[in-house]
């Protein structure tokens, strides 16, 4: 879990005054096709009425593509299911980009910050029944300063994907986890708050995360606090130590290279040692969130290196090797992608060191409110044409302001999940008031839509 610097990050584009030009998008479909059956309606940019002005592009489809600046709006319906929605776009920049948001019957499906200035197709999954529906394209910032400072939008034409066919989600088992324990960001103190919990929504989670670092040892007790509940222990092991003052990033003493060096071999190998005499399967999320720069052992802080990063978790994992401890499942997980983080490639220790692969990510709502599948989309696509190591959600939860968060918890779990993020075998929920109120009983409307998840027969599974 990242710090309130990252929710800054992450809306630092709702800084301009809202200036809206509504663009409806629309869509007919002649011939009527089985529900599931691929396939995709385009719509060009010119056939929209009453929407800026037409222009030739040779580059844009059909050469022609239309142009948004200070006013218009063409409204249509149409009918039919999506699975992805795609808009080619550009954009003129004037002290930033325009930002596009794309709605489906008023709900946000997509946010994005048009910086190139050539054609690019922006794209997200979204789910939607057969049906008749309304697509709305809003240019939100419109600024001039000047005729050589004018920032515009621009769109060829918008494509809207039929859903493939798919195996019904039932078929699929997936693991519903928390971080929910006591203590946080240290120990899961006691027992307690995991048993309210459950008992709150329903079930005892399959997978119960905690934070951990590396002041303190293996306790045994906590791991079978977990394991006797019927859950699998997962713990985040953060090489640095919980500061009582001072600054949480910058501790040299836990650079990588004092990793790769063997200054804290005795700490690691008799961890190491501990998990292997417990003997029973826990998954280790060690220097989670290593793409960003909030962390001690990040690339770029303290002095740190992407190839530094791969060094130092292969070393540890030698270690717990060396020490027997091949119960231990080793789960590498960034955070999801934006502008300025580093790439996942640069950062991946190899399959050979990594069991499961998992990506946080967070709707911190506001004027920032974002879906779960445009904060997790783009980054699950990259990570699964790296790998084919089985993926999970790792931390992810919705802020109440903003948005419909019970929306948001059924729209993500019963929806873009089962159909749109099929490698996914677990996901965490995040349930700690902390930066924003992510509990899952933030509202009585939340705790309602989580219980649901709860029960639905799509979340039974376990972890291995």
């Amino acid at each position: 879990m990242i710090y309130a610097k990252r929710g800054a990050l992450q809306i630092r584009h709702g800084w301009v005054v809202l200036f809206a030009v509504l663009v409806a998008v629309a869509l007919a479909f002649a011939v009527p096709e089985p529900a599931n059956a691929a396939g995709s309606s385009v719509i060009e940019a010119e056939s929209m009425s009453k929407a800026g002005k037409v222009f030739a592009d040779k580059a844009a489809s059909r050469d022609r593509g239309r142009a948004f600046f200070n006013g218009g709006t063409a409204l249509k319906n149409f009918h039919g299911s999506i699975a992805r929605v795609a808009v080619r776009a550009r954009g003129d920049l004037c002290r930033g980009a325009p930002r596009m948001v794309v709605k489906v019957d008023g709900r946000q499906v997509m946010s994005r910050i048009v910086k190139s200035k050539t054609w690019k197709s922006y794209e997200t999954t979204f789910s939607a029944a057969d049906g008749a529906h309304r697509a709305t394209i809003t240019f939100t910032n419109n600024h001039r300063k000047a005729k050589s400072c004018d920032r515009n939008l621009y769109a060829d034409k918008v494509s809207l994907s039929k859903p493939a066919t798919v195996a019904a989600p039932t078929t699929r088992s997936i693991a519903l986890g928390t971080a929910v324990v006591g203590g946080y960001p240290n120990y899961p103190l006691n027992p307690l708050p995991l048993d309210d919990f459950a008992s709150m929504t329903g079930k005892t989670p399959a997978v119960v995360n905690w934070f951990q670092d590396w002041s303190g040892g293996f306790v045994r007790e906590h791991f079978e606090d977990v394991s006797r509940r019927g859950a699998m222990p997962m713990v985040t092991w953060e090489p640095k130590n919980y500061p009582r003052s001072g600054s949480a990033v910058n501790q040299p003493d836990y650079a990588l290279r004092t990793i790769i060096a063997g200054k804290h071999d005795t700490y690691i190998r008799n961890y190491a040692r501990e998990s292997a005499a417990w003997g029973k399967p826990m998954y280790m999320r060690f220097a989670h969130e290593m793409n960003g720069d909030w962390y001690p052992w990040a690339a770029g802080v303290n002095g740190n290196t992407s190839a530094e990063y791969v060094a130092a978790w292969r070393h540890i994992h030698d270690i717990f090797q060396q020490e027997g401890a091949t119960n231990v499942r080793w789960v590498w997980a960034p955070n999801y992608a934006f502008s300025g983080t580093t790439p996942f490639a640069e950062l991946y220790p190899g399959d050979a060191y990594v069991d499961w692969v998992g990506i946080d990510g967070y709707n911190w709502g506001g004027s920032g409110w974002t879906s779960f599948a445009d904060v997790f989309g783009p980054s699950y696509r990259t990570l699964a044409q790296m790998t084919n190591k089985p993926m999970m959600i790792a931390e992810t939860a919705s802020a109440e302001a903003g948005g419909d968060k019970a929306a948001w918890i059924r729209q993500a779990f019963l929806k873009d999940v089962p159909y749109n993020f099929p490698r996914i075998k677990a996901v965490l929920w995040f349930s700690i008031n902390l930066e924003r109120d992510w509990r899952v009983s933030s509202s009585p409307a939340s705790l309602t839509a989580y219980k649901e998840v709860v029960s639905s027969p799509l979340y039974q599974g376990r972890l291995p």
